[in-house]
This record gives C-alpha cells, sequence and structure tokens, in this order.
C-alpha cells in the first residue's frame, strides 16, 4: 500500500476516496456520514484481520451512500457492509456533496476531463507541492489510507468549547442542521436497494444508528425532532424485516453509560475515551459498535437489535433513559435550550458542574 497517502490531504476527499478505492484490496465496506469516517476503524481488531476500507463522506445522503456501494462492487467482492444510519442521511438531500462531480463515484464523470485536470491543472500541481511539503514535515494526513478520519476538528479546544462548537452548529436559529433538517422517509427507497444489492449478492448487512451523545440526544428531542427520529427507526426496522430480515438493524443512538460519558475527561487527560465532542465518537466506541454487532464478545449494556416484535418497548425504553438523564444534568439541558432560543454558547455563563455519569452496573 502507498505509503506516501499518509501525507496526502486529499486522501479523505471524495476523490481520493473513489481512487484508494479501486487500488486497495478490501471485502468489508463502511458506509455513511462523518459519524463513520470518524468512527469506524477498518483496522479494528473486531474484524478478525478482514481488509476493510472506511468509504464514510462527510454530509453523505442516503443516495450517495447507494452509489458509493455500487462503485465498491464494481471494483471488489465484498463479503460485508456496514453502514452507520442516522437523521441527516435521511433528512440531508443529496445534490452533489463537495467533491462528487469531480469524483470517479459519479456515475457520468468525463474521465478524459477528470485525467486532464488531474495532470495539468492548477489546483493538482498545488496539491502534489502540498503532499511533498507535508513529507518533509513529517506532517501527517488526518485520514489512513483506508479512509479513517483519525483525528477530529477542534481537537486542540478544551472540552466544553468542543462541544459548545458542535451545539451550536446543530441548535443555532435557522441555520443549525437540526433546525433545517427534516426526516424524509420516501428516501427510504434508496435504503431498500442497499438492502436488496446485498442481499442478491450474499453480502452480510449491518445497519445501526450511530451512538451520538446524550446531550445530542436530547438536542434531537429539544427542537422537535424526537416523533422524527423514532419514525426513522421504526421505519428502518420494518423495511429491513420485510426485504431481508437477516440484514441486521441496531440501535446505539440511545442514552447509555456509554453515550452518556461526562464531557470532561477523566483527570490528567485531555480527550475522553468515546467523545471528543458530541456529534462523533471515537474509534474506541467504533471498536464497541463492532464488537456488539460482529464480534464475539458482546458488551450487554451497549446497543439493541432491532425487530418488529421489540421496537416498541424499546422506543418506549429509549424515553425514559432520555428523560433520567434530562433530570440528571438541568444544567446541560438548560444550556442547550438557550442555544436553541438564539443565545450563542460564548454568551452563557460559565459552568464548572459536567453531565452525570450513568452507571454501568
Amino acid at each position: 500500500e502507498n505509503s506516501g497517502a499518509k501525507y496526502d490531504s486529499r486522501s479523505g476527499t471524495r476523490e481520493g476516496k473513489a481512487e484508494l478505492m479501486r487500488k486497495l484490496n478490501y471485502s468489508t465496506l463502511f458506509l455513511g456520514t462523518s459519524r463513520t469516517e470518524n468512527g469506524l476503524n477498518p483496522e479494528s481488531i473486531w474484524l478478525n484481520g478482514e481488509p476493510a476500507f472506511n468509504a464514510g463522506l462527510p454530509a453523505c445522503g442516503i443516495e450517495e451512500a447507494e452509489i458509493v456501494l455500487r462503485y465498491a462492487m464494481d471494483h471488489r467482492t465484498l463479503n460485508r457492509v456496514v453502514i452507520q444510519l442516522d437523521l441527516v442521511l435521511f433528512g440531508n438531500p443529496f445534490a452533489g456533496k463537495a467533491g462528487f462531480e469531480g469524483s470517479r463515484f459519479h456515475p457520468d464523470l468525463n474521465l478524459a476531463q477528470y485525467y486532464a485536470q488531474a495532470l495539468v491543472s492548477y489546483s493538482a500541481t498545488k496539491y502534489s507541492w502540498r503532499v511533498i511539503e507535508n513529507a518533509l514535515r513529517d506532517k501527517h494526513s488526518s485520514y489512513t489510507i483506508r479512509g479513517w478520519k483519525h483525528t477530529f476538528e477542534g481537537g486542540s479546544l478544551p472540552p466544553r468549547a468542543r462541544f459548545d462548537v458542535i451545539f451550536w452548529g446543530y441548535l443555532q436559529p435557522e441555520t443549525g442542521t437540526y433546525r433545517r433538517l427534516q426526516y424524509q422517509p420516501e428516501r427510504l427507497e434508496a435504503l431498500r436497494r442497499i438492502i436488496q444489492l446485498c442481499r442478491d449478492n450474499d453480502i452480510e448487512l449491518t445497519m445501526a444508528f450511530s451512538p451520538i451523545h446524550a446531550t445530542l440526544i436530547e438536542s434531537i428531542r429539544s427542537v422537535g425532532l424526537w416523533e422524527s427520529f423514532e419514525r426513522m427507526k421504526r421505519d428502518v426496522t420494518m423495511l429491513a424485516n420485510d426485504e431481508w430480515p437477516a440484514a441486521a438493524v441496531w440501535d446505539f443512538a440511545v442514552v447509555s453509560p456509554y453515550t452518556a460519558e461526562p464531557i470532561e475527561p477523566p483527570e490528567g487527560q485531555k480527550f475522553s475515551p468515546y467523545y471528543v465532542e458530541a456529534a462523533h465518537f471515537t474509534g474506541a466506541l467504533g471498536d464497541l459498535v463492532l464488537r456488539r454487532t460482529i464480534g464475539d464478545e458482546i458488551p450487554e449494556d451497549f446497543g439493541v437489535r432491532l425487530s418488529p416484535e421489540v421496537i416498541d418497548d424499546h422506543l418506549a425504553r429509549a424515553r425514559i433513559l432520555r428523560d433520567q438523564w434530562a433530570e440528571q444534568n438541568p444544567i446541560e439541558v438548560e444550556r442547550l435550550r438557550a442555544m436553541i432560543d438564539g443565545t450563542p454558547p460564548f454568551k452563557l455563563p460559565p459552568i464548572q458542574s459536567t453531565t452525570s455519569p450513568l452507571s454501568r452496573n
């Protein structure tokens, strides 16, 4: 594998990942948004040595995930697909995300123009010099050659500030991600096609709702998206059962001892084990997701496999856990609601308390 990729600042772009997926060997594919990109390590021990590639993409929509899957199937024989699901995937209309139209993912890409631009364009020359400069400085890319983004934006900020940046980006009036987002159930048709592709080609399929932090779970309720959140989980569960009951659906987007990790890291550490900020989980928690869904050992207090028989009881239990967390963390809830009302986090009074951890017993 190309050792120079560790200096390649473009290896995590849509263009870069499409090229890598043509060149590398892999039989397991990770799909989804930036949560997949940050959270699932393609070299996790829980894959038991099976070669994998992380094709998670920022702001990915479910239709783009389908295109990426078809692209991978055109180049490799897949044994397993793991797709992380969230409201962004079904509520972020796919309209050609940054880099898509110029990448090999695009079904109608003009290859002659693609090669010409790669060879002689100003951007290509500038990019080549950047790779050389990074190598001379030993400045590594944020991405591994297998598509995993192992660094986080804003990692130099204090923990509270990192979380607040994410909260404000999701909650600020009018422009916040959760203020503009609407769950669009008609887009489940793309997921239906993904399920059918895996079923018809004998590819093991795992669908998992991403383990967002408890504060972001509360944010979903506070902005009025809870009904859509539950409907999405129910719709996916029923769709999988109708199309291919062997396809596994797991829910990690529930308050648990893991997702309720305190915002402040343990004393003497810069980062907490599972979250650098509220929206993206670390590879350590991603390993637990893989361990729970495809590994041999199972942490019983993390993740629930969904089916039509358990979905209603599970959603009711998730509401109880959410409400318990909110009761235990009133200051956090108050801060979230102040941001929803339009108060930027830097104008909120500083607090000393942190989120209250849940017992794992």
